[in-house]
C-alpha cells in the first residue's frame, strides 16, 4: 500500500523536506485513483464519503503549505531539489 510505504520512507534518516512534498503528491494521487469510478472498487464509496475525504485532504494540504512557521518549506525544497531535475 502506497500510504504505508510513504510513511515508512519518511521515517528514514535521509528523508528531506522535498521528500515530504513528493510523498504527499503520491498519497494524493493514490487517493484520487481510489475515489474515481474508473477504478472498479471506487464506486462503492458514496458521495458523502468522497466529499469528506476531499475536505480532509484539502485541510491537511492547507496545514502543510500555508503554515506560517513552515513558510512553504516543503514546496520550495521540492522545487529546488537538484536531484529531481533531469536534463
Amino acid at each position: 500500500m502506497p500510504f504505508a510505504r510513504a510513511i515508512q520512507c519518511l521515517k528514514a534518516k535521509h528523508a528531506t523536506a522535498a521528500d515530504v512534498y513528493m510523498y504527499w503528491l503520491a498519497i494524493v494521487a493514490q487517493l484520487s485513483d481510489l475515489m474515481t469510478c474508473g477504478n472498479s472498487k471506487a464506486c462503492k464509496y458514496g458521495t458523502f464519503v468522497k466529499e469528506k475525504v476531499h475536505a480532509i485532504v484539502n485541510f491537511q494540504f492547507s496545514q502543510l503549505i500555508n503554515n506560517p512557521r513552515a513558510k512553504n518549506i516543503y514546496l520550495v525544497a521540492f522545487a529546488l531539489d537538484p536531484g529531481r531535475c533531469q536534463a
